[in-house]
């Protein structure tokens, strides 16, 4: 039988040889602990230089008040300030925290705790509020203190006066205040109580009322109601103007806000410095201004430079470093802004606002409003019906009822011969006053 023959001796392939190719051998033994050794003397380096994770008290001092925080050291700068910001501060507030009085940690957010403060276990941050500052505690105390209320009188023989309210007695005093300084005051002019002192502001030069003539004045002057003999000019507005309102902020700070600009000016009652702050979208004579939270302002409604009533609300926060004013989306109801002015309270909740329609003719039929804030809802704001026991039929410069206490508030409108106050419980009850004798010093 004839045939190939063939050997059953299987060929060996080495492990480093595939398909006739040779790869490169493995370390030995003593190559691979020398690898070995490198890459640990690495990660030991690498370990050295991240920090280890500790745990780091933070002690922040806001205004008058200390809070303690315990953070690990792995977190970033910003979860310290989302911890404080939920229960600490006002939900309005921009703020930073300072380290060492001038080390901004707003601008550090992204950095580790533990990197940033590489060693220290107890740090001591100051709060720095970057809008105004503003302490619900301060409020307080200013309304415990401040005991007079005034208003201006005019038309008084080339005179002016003033009438004093004196609310924790519950009386009125007069006087004529002889002094050129406040002849130039008139009705177009503006006014502001605070502190016990009386700030007037702008106006028209009386040789153009009742004219199209329009020459604005930037006067600005103080009376220590204490002492009404202590008259003081103030720096002039930036923006000469009238039929404008004004609003005190406190601890310190009063906005004069429309007439015939959109330029905002804030005056500090303790720097005396008056400068411009921000802009409306809107130029509004003789707005309605009030403040919810001791951080949003809001300008209502007023009067257009073509002298249509303006059915918008404007807000602006008081805390952000930027102020920028802003429409609010009202919800869509049956209930409208109407040609009338307002005057504003708070109601018993401090995210309602009661805007008590005003008319001097006592058979108007506008409507009181309720203004409802909705910040954490896509409509911002919701206008119901009010229904008041008692119209204001009176002209009301001051638009905006002063605080007496707890239980009341008083609005003093623009009188003739006899005053006549509207008296607001905390139930939102109106009663109207008379006092007789308020004006005696003034025409007897």
């Amino acid at each position: 039988m004839g045939g190939a023959c063939t050997s059953n001796k299987k060929k060996v392939v080495k492990p480093n040889e595939k398909n006739g190719e040779k790869k490169d051998k493995e370390p030995d033994n003593k190559e691979k602990e020398k690898n070995d050794s490198k890459i640990k003397e690495i990660k030991e380096d690498e370990n050295e230089n991240q920090p280890t994770s500790r745990e780091i008290t933070f002690k922040i001092t806001n205004q008058d008040k200390e809070y303690t925080e315990k953070v690990k050291s792995s977190e970033k700068i910003s979860y310290l300030f989302n911890l404080i910001s939920k229960y600490k501060i006002k939900k309005y507030s921009e703020y930073d925290l300072m380290f060492e009085e001038d080390i901004s940690l707003a601008s550090k957010l992204t950095e580790e705790i533990g990197v940033f403060f590489k060693t220290e276990d107890n740090i001591s941050l100051k709060m720095l509020y970057l809008g105004l500052n503003i302490s619900f505690e301060v409020k307080k105390d200013y309304e415990a203190s401040n005991t007079l209320i005034a208003q201006p009188l005019y038309d008084l023989g080339g005179n002016i006066g003033l009438l004093i309210y004196n609310k924790f007695e519950n009386t009125f005093s007069s006087e004529i205040l002889k002094s050129e300084q406040l002849l130039k005051y008139n009705h177009l002019s503006s006014y502001c109580s605070c502190k016990n002192v009386l700030y007037i502001c702008g106006g028209e030069s009386k040789e153009n009322i009742g004219t199209n003539n329009r020459n604005y004045i930037s006067n600005f002057t103080k009376i220590d109601l204490f002492s009404t003999e202590s008259i003081n000019e103030l720096p002039d507005l930036e923006n000469p103007r009238a039929w404008h309102s004004m609003i005190f902020i406190p601890p310190k700070f009063i906005f004069i806000v429309g007439g015939d600009t959109k330029v905002v000016e804030l005056f500090d009652i303790e720097k005396q410095k008056l400068t411009p702050d921000s802009e409306l979208n809107e130029i509004r004579n003789e707005c309605t201004l009030f403040c919810l939270d001791d951080s949003i302002l809001f300008a209502l409604s007023g009067i257009s430079i073509n002298g249509s009533y303006i059915k918008n609300i404007e807000k602006c926060n008081l805390r952000a470093a930027e102020r920028e004013w802003k429409i609010i989306k009202l919800k869509e109801s049956d209930v409208e802004i109407q040609n009338c002015f307002y005057i504003s309270c708070f109601a018993s909740t401090s995210s309602s606002i009661i805007l008590f329609a005003a008319n001097e003719n006592e058979n108007h039929d506008y409507n009181s409003l309720e203004f409802e804030i909705k910040e954490d809802e896509e409509e911002e704001g919701n206008l119901k019906l009010f229904n008041s026991n008692v119209k204001i039929t009176d002209v009301c410069p001051d638009k905006i009822f002063n605080p007496i206490n707890d239980e009341m508030s008083i609005l003093i409108p623009l009188i003739g011969n006899n005053v006549s106050v509207y008296i607001l419980n905390k139930e939102l009850k109106l009663e109207k006053k008379s006092f007789p004798d308020a004006l005696k010093q003034i025409y007897d």
